[in-house]
């Protein structure tokens, strides 16, 4: 989650989220090979990404409300930090500054590398039987993360842009799940 876009306060912002580059070999194409490098326990994990400044893959396990930070190594299994954080975690994004912004039932939360909140959580109204699920930074900085709908029903999820004063606009409604870019109704 990003704080001001770069147009109000510039991308070195505190709570600026760092814009992601393209993953080398897209998002999960037909054909392509998956492996478990590291078995986390995670029932649904979201989101793994690389972090370059601290060497480590940054994930989230939606359901358990747990932030992983895992370290390559030539050992196994590779050392994980672990944190939970006590409610549904639904995307992790790094922060400009270091750490993390984290999708968490209702509210973005930010935190350092060590998973302690830098500022007071921003409250998210969510549509009703909705959760977070999946999200990234666009290059203006605000965290653009979606939801699903939990209840079976119709479609209730919605996309949603957020800025890290807490502005929050709708880009699309009516979303069983949001995952990537690509928004199913």
């Amino acid at each position: 989650m990003t704080g001001p876009t770069s147009e109000q306060h510039g991308a070195g912002h505190p709570d600026a989220i760092r814009p992601e580059a393209v993953e080398p070999g897209g998002s999960g194409t037909q054909g392509d090979v998956w492996e478990v490098v590291v078995p986390l326990g995670c029932e649904c994990g979201e989101r793994p990404l690389w972090d370059d400044r601290t060497g480590t893959v940054v994930s989230v396990d939606i359901p358990s409300g747990r932030l992983l930070r895992t370290t390559p190594s030539t050992t196994t299994p590779w050392p994980t930090k672990e944190w939970v954080l006590g409610a549904n975690a639904g995307v992790a994004v790094l922060r400009e500054t270091g750490g993390v912004a984290v999708a968490l039932d209702a509210a973005i939360v930010l935190l350092d590398e060590d998973a302690r909140p830098t500022r007071d959580p921003i409250p998210v109204e969510l549509p009703h039987d909705a959760q977070f699920n999946d999200g990234m930074c666009d290059p203006a900085g605000r965290l653009v993360v979606g939801t699903n709908s939990q209840a079976g029903g119709p479609p209730n999820g919605v996309l949603l842009s957020i800025t890290g004063e807490g502005r929050t606009d709708v880009l699309l409604d009516g979303v069983h799940e949001s995952n990537r870019s690509e928004e199913r109704r």
